[in-house]
């Protein structure tokens, strides 16, 4: 009995060490997922640690607070680059690792009217792989947009 114990033990750690994110094309594939609930929100407080790093929820908390009930830096959804997700298709191009903490994510994403296309810099922290910024054709990158955004109302703010 003791033995079966154990080995019980040992199958659902492994099963805990193979969660739906332990891959960072898992995490991407479990992100867009979340899209088909019409209240997804990846940057609403609760959510938004489990989908970008602590330095990228700091930036848009900090954002956020700065435009004080305005729209600030950030006026959409940067996970699929939109206001409305709304028949949003979701293709993950490709997820290469560039090392043990590392990724780089390339997704397609298809509306009615168009497709485009972005990429996410992946980076695991102890909670899994989250995403460390964000790159489009008209944001080349979501760190710069937002500590751009922030600075500027900041000195504002004086």
């Amino acid at each position: 009995m003791r033995i079966f114990l154990m080995a019980a033990a040992l199958v659902a750690a492994a099963s805990a060490a193979a969660s739906p994110t332990a891959t960072p094309r898992a995490f991407v594939d479990d992100l867009y997922a979340r899209y088909r609930s019409d209240s997804f929100c990846p940057t609403c407080d609760g959510t938004a640690g489990r989908i970008f790093d602590a330095s990228l929820v700091a930036l848009i908390r900090k954002d956020e607070k700065l435009a004080d009930g305005e729209v600030g830096s950030l006026d959409g959804d940067p996970v699929c680059d939109c206001q409305d997700p709304g028949g949003m298709k979701a293709k993950v191009l490709s997820v290469t690792q560039s090392g043990a903490n590392a990724a780089k994510a390339e997704i397609e994403l298809a509306f009615a009217s168009e497709k485009r296309r972005m990429t996410f810099d992946l980076v695991t922290s102890k909670d899994g792989w989250r995403i460390h910024d964000i790159h489009t054709k008209d944001t080349p990158s979501l760190r710069k947009l937002l500590e751009d955004g922030i600075a500027q109302m900041s000195k504002a703010h004086k």
